[in-house]
């Protein structure tokens, strides 16, 4: 009886001293997550690309198009918004068709906007819609000029390729309404372009 008494006693003592000397480790701190943030933070980018004019009388079915090279300034708010101006001008001559022919003519589209870009940000893809202002002239061989100021909208996306660079595209919706400018009053006329471009985030 002696003998148990004995290993119970030195059972006791030992789980004693034992647990006297485990120092509980604490656990590491979760590494927090940052999250981006919506508030204001400004970045500014510059853009080289190609944009093509389609011009449309709707009811004679007279179309004039174009290509111009053109570059866009910006201003990055925060992830879902920019500030953006683009200014295109067309260095070739332009396509007219009418009643199933067409012919190249001198006639040149300059083009200069404002407008703000709502996105949202899905991995490298930037879905988004612009709303904006803009004048459109349309110089002729003789020297006329078509000038015509209007509201705008569009839907684009662009893929980020890193940090810096990203690729995009766009349509817009420039104008429809009477006329365009001192042309065609009577008529319905539509202007809408479609563009592509590389832009550099500085």
């Amino acid at each position: 009886m002696l003998k148990y008494k004995i290993i119970i006693t030195l059972i006791l003592f030992c789980s004693y001293v034992y647990a006297g000397a485990i120092k509980v480790v604490p656990t590491s701190a979760p590494i927090p997550i940052k999250k981006q943030s919506n508030r204001f933070n400004l970045h500014f980018f510059g853009s080289l690309g190609l944009i093509h004019f389609n011009l449309k009388d709707l009811d004679s079915k007279e179309k004039i198009s174009s290509t111009a090279p053109f570059i866009k300034f910006g201003i990055e708010l925060n992830r879902y918004f920019n500030l953006e101006t683009i200014y295109a001008n067309s260095i070739s001559n332009s396509r007219y068709k009418a009643f199933g022919k067409s012919k190249n003519i001198n006639s040149h589209f300059k083009q200069l906007g404002i407008y703000l870009k709502a996105k949202y940000p899905i991995k490298n893809f930037k879905p988004y819609i612009i709303l904006g202002v803009e004048q459109t002239k349309i110089t002729h061989l003789k020297k006329s000029t078509q000038k015509q100021n209007s509201f705008a909208y569009g839907v684009g996306f662009e893929y980020r390729l890193n940090s810096s660079f990203s690729l995009e595209a766009f349509y817009k919706k420039d104008y429809k309404d009477k006329g365009f400018g001192n042309r065609a009053k009577q008529d319905i006329i539509k202007l809408t372009s479609f563009g592509i471009n590389l832009n550099y985030r500085y």
